[in-house]
């Protein structure tokens, strides 16, 4: 039989894929347990610690153990997903050492931010410095990090620039998304009920059938999630804030189309529903306030659909070659208002003072995002277990972005006023109730690159990897600013110089980006390691979706670094210890932040011309034996701007010397710990399991001056339930010691500080059943 019918057998590409050298000790990923939960007999438990199965993963799109890939990586299986109950991306990400997903400018869904090691953007008009893949199709779209996981068989955590094999955009790292695929051997199936607190529901269902024994296989899942929301809204006719509703779908279908030919096809679709983005004034939530009496508070929906065609042919040789399609369309719709009533007092105040009446500034505001992406990879990996591993491809991708950005005030009416040096004034707006300012831009993109990425074996004991990527970007953008009442325009949004925003413009940029790898390593022996490593990264610049009033204001540079890194992959103690660890230093040049500008209310890109991270990365797991297990890690990472001199003032007009400041959102050190426990009952092969954890992140600030933050806090999560291979129940609980934490923090130049809150006290149980 050939092995590509047997990759078919397997159900699990990645897993046929095994280098022969391990199959003696081989285990798919989805198998291997999870960090801080060892799987043990009751004979095993008494015959003390046991050895942890190797973790495969595909990070450099070949399937290689993690103990020999010389990069930072953390890997989540879909049993530890479950188990912990981590749901979304943003689970995981937030229990993740060095890394970081928070609120971003707003608190909502839709302005994400994303970090690894300090590197990062909550730019939602530009592209992500952390990449997200699912089933190695990029998602180039931040609003997609806001996604649930479902039917997940992994998730890969790649730390530092994977310019030269995942492309741009890049910089800090990229996450991995690895779904469970279509198993042609056995019918399964599968039904999970979820409940718990502030209204939590999650059903999920899934089910494999083989079309063709052996050789095809088609397998559905679906999830519905919902909450009602943990923070009070009490005006009338409106839900809850932080409330959500999650529609997520998923078909797929695998067939042999011959002894060396396979081919995969899948949709995906998924609605979410999200009431996340109601802000309360921060001296409000110091004092325990809970609540908001916010109308029409911001909200919104965020709708994608996907799907892919992944066709793998090996060769007599070994050499296995892959063709990687996906199309993607997201769009995004928020609106609402995001301040409470009477926080811009002072513009109120202002308004009356000019004849109008009932001034309520900043009452309607309207994100509406659509994008749509087509991307092909076709690349060439050599046969397993030769002295030099490579893979080579060609990829390019075109994309169209249209962005809505509006805002609006309404009054009561405009009268007659007085002014204070040249007496009586007629109505600024006569006849008028509100005004409307919207902002538009419209980006057609292509790419095109070509990579190479491999390793030598030169001697038993010494390696030599590397790559290259070379690629061109090229972006065509169009924007159109536009209001329904001309002379508010003219009266309200003048800069202090006087000047008015630009109406319209056309612009393109085309660059040629090349981003190289370089490292050596050295084998103590089979089980551990040492490498260094030199890697570039690049991020595409763009143009401004805000209020500009230059031309040299409408566009941003693109943003680059090299990374420096020195690691070790150690398994100890005969593999009952796995330790994996790195040094890193980060020289980086033009990064790209997001600024508020309050005085005209802009949210405009800007350059930091020089910034800088470095520290450390360490991840451990450990079978301490009888049942138990620890695994965990730590981070830390001093991200810093060096030089960024024109940094905007928070909460006043002007700018701020913001070099040697913290990066915003960025926590300087982080870590995680699991003490798990698994013993069998000894009644229906069920398996007794206990999981508590503590993760901690230190104190950040939610701006580039660095003058509104967060302090440092830690958070408890727990698990605990019984299962076998038909049936399972068990308890979880995350924040058990119900910490108020601030999501986001922004000034609108109004009364004060604005803030989202965090995830409180949230716990509940699960039930599923196997068919």
């Amino acid at each position: 039989m050939s092995s590509m019918r047997m990759r078919i057998i397997s159900g699990v590409a990645v897993t046929a894929l095994s280098l022969p050298a391990l199959e003696a000790s081989a285990r798919s990923p989805q198998d291997a347990p999870a960090p801080g939960n060892a799987v043990v007999s009751e004979a095993e438990a008494e015959a003390g610690p046991v050895q942890f199965a190797p973790v495969y993963v595909t990070a450099q799109k070949r399937l290689e153990r993690a103990l020999d890939i010389p990069m930072s990586v953390e890997v989540y299986s879909g049993a530890e997903l479950e188990r912990r109950h981590l749901m979304t991306t943003r689970d995981v990400l937030s229990t993740t050492p060095n890394v970081m997903m928070g609120g971003g400018v707003t608190g909502a869904a839709f302005t994400p931010y994303v970090a690894i090691r300090g590197v990062g953007s909550s730019e939602y008009d530009s592209d992500p410095s952390v990449g997200l893949f699912l089933d190695g199709v990029p998602l180039t779209e931040s609003q997609s990090y806001t996604s649930s996981l479902l039917d997940m068989d992994r998730v890969e955590i790649l730390r530092g620039p994977q310019g030269t094999l995942y492309g741009r955009n890049t910089l800090g790292g990229s996450v991995n998304l690895i779904t469970n695929v279509p198993d042609p051997t056995a019918r399964a199936g599968k039904i999970e009920v979820s409940g718990g607190n502030h209204g939590q529901f999650r059903t999920e269902v899934m089910a494999n059938v083989p079309v063709v024994q052996n050789r095809s296989a088609v397998r559905g899942a679906f999830a519905f999630d919902r909450s009602s929301g943990y923070t009070n809204n009490f005006a009338p006719g409106e839900k809850d804030a932080n409330a959500w509703e999650n529609y997520h779908g998923r078909l797929g279908f695998l067939s042999a189309l011959g002894d060396a030919t396979t081919a995969s096809v899948s949709f995906e679709v998924q609605k979410q529903n999200l009431n996340d983005g109601a802000n309360t004034p921060l001296a409000a939530f110091r004092r325990g306030q809970n609540s908001v009496n916010t109308p029409n508070a911001f909200a919104g929906d965020l709708r994608s659909l996907s799907g892919r065609i992944q066709v793998d042919h090996e060769f007599q040789n070994g050499l296995t070659l892959t063709s990687l399609t996906g199309v993607r369309n997201q769009v995004t719709e928020y609106s609402g208002r995001k301040a409470p009533p009477g926080y811009f007092a002072n513009m109120t105040l202002f308004g009356a003072m000019m004849g109008i009446q009932d001034y309520d500034p900043r009452s309607r505001t309207r994100y509406e995002g659509d994008f749509t992406q087509v991307s092909q990879e076709l690349r060439l990996a050599s046969a397993q277990g030769e002295r030099l591993q490579y893979v080579v491809g060609l990829y390019g991708d075109w994309s169209n972005a249209r962005r809505v950005n509006s805002a609006g005030d309404t009054w009561g009416g405009s009268v007659g006023w007085a002014h204070p040096e040249f007496g009586p004034m007629p109505a600024l707006f006569p006849g008028s109730t509100g005004a409307n300012v919207s902002l538009t831009g419209e980006t057609d993109a292509w790419s095109v690159a070509t990579f190479a990425d491999g390793s030598y074996r030169v001697s038993d004991t010494w390696d030599v990897f590397g790559g290259l990527r070379v690629g061109y970007d090229v972006k065509d953008y169009d924007f159109r600013m536009g209001s329904d009442l001309p002379a508010y325009v003219a009266l309200m949004l003048p800069n202090a110089a006087g000047d008015l925003p630009i109406s319209a413009f056309s612009n393109r940029m085309g660059t040629v980006y090349v981003t190289p790898k370089a490292g050596l390593r050295y084998n103590f022996n089979a089980d551990n390691n040492a490498y260094f490593s030199v890697a570039r990264g690049y991020k595409s610049g763009g143009f401004n979706n805000s209020l500009i009033y230059s031309m040299d204001e409408s566009r941003y540079g693109d943003e680059s670094l090299i990374n420096y890194e020195l690691g070790m992959k150690n398994a100890l103690f005969d593999g009952r210890l796995v330790v994996e660890s790195a040094l890193f230093f980060i020289d980086w040049r033009d990064q790209q932040v997001l600024c508020y500008d309050s005085a005209t209310n802009a949210t405009p890109i800007m350059n930091a011309k020089r910034s800088r991270s470095y520290g450390f990365d360490i991840s451990a797991r450990a079978d301490l034996g009888y049942g138990f297990s620890l695994g965990g890690g730590a981070g830390f990472a001093d991200a810093t701007y060096r030089d960024f001199k024109n940094a905007p003032r928070t909460g006043a007009p002007g700018t701020v010397n913001a070099s040697g400041k913290q990066q915003q959102y960025h926590s300087r050190f982080t870590s995680s710990v699991q003490l798990g426990y698994e013993q069998e009952v000894g009644f229906d092969d069920l398996r007794a399991f206990a999981t508590v954890g503590y993760r901690y992140r230190s104190k950040f600030y939610f701006d580039p001056a660095n003058t509104v933050s967060q302090g440092g806090y830690g958070m408890v999560d727990a698990s605990i339930g019984v299962e076998n291979d038909r049936y399972g129940l068990s308890l979880w609980g995350r924040n058990l010691s119900n910490k108020r934490v601030l999501s986001s923090a922004t000034h609108y130049n109004g009364d004060g500080v604005l803030v989202t809150q965090g995830e409180p006290l949230m716990f509940g149980a699960t039930a599923f059943l196997k068919f």
